[in-house]
């Protein structure tokens, strides 16, 4: 705390002095202070325990269900929550949102699958809850970009 209050003073200090130096000066201190706080942020524990173990129970249903599961609204179903706060919980702990989370799941399984059991793409697709093979090969190409 200390050091946001100093590199503060610093920045009253030289933007009263109004030269092209200082506005540089005056930047660059505006800068660290947003990345000491951004990196702060980021490093900071949760404080809402609640908001943890819900999403930890989200995140653990759908690691032990993906494979049957469709999308977002299988899995909010399921957790008996709203799809909103589904997505605002893997929101507040910067994950990708839950139907992405699901998709890299799958994607994953596909592939070992595919690589590892050789199975062909309908049958991997079949595996994997899509009752479609071609919406499958068309999300299989995307995720591999």
């Amino acid at each position: 705390m200390e050091s946001y209050r100093t590199l503060f003073e610093q920045l009253l200090t030289d933007g009263a002095k109004i030269d092209r130096s200082r506005v540089a000066i005056c930047n660059a201190y505006l800068r660290v202070i947003l990345l000491k706080t951004a990196d702060v942020v980021k490093t900071s524990k949760p404080r809402d325990s609640s908001g943890t173990s819900n999403f930890s129970r989200c995140r653990e249903f759908i690691n032990l269900n993906y494979q049957r599961l469709h999308d977002l609204n299988d899995i909010a179903t399921e957790l008996h929550i709203r799809p909103a706060h589904l997505c605002s919980l893997f929101q507040q702990f910067n994950q990708p949102s839950p139907f992405q989370y699901l998709t890299h799941l799958k994607m994953n399984r596909a592939m070992e699958l595919l690589v590892t059991n050789g199975l062909s793409v309908k049958n991997t697709a079949l595996e994997l809850s899509y009752e479609d093979p071609y919406h499958f090969s068309r999300g299989r190409r995307f995720f591999s970009r």
